[in-house]
């Protein structure tokens, strides 16, 4: 069960990692563009 638990987890923290990654990115993308959008 424990395994099975951290095997979740680390799964989960992956995800969420990827995913605040892209958000991030997306939004330097999105500020960048206004800036050379002047």
């Amino acid at each position: 069960v424990v395994a099975v638990v951290g095997i979740f987890l680390a799964t989960g923290l992956v995800l969420w990692t990827t995913l605040y990654l892209v958000m991030t990115a997306v939004e330097r993308g999105r500020a960048t563009r206004a800036q050379a959008r002047g």
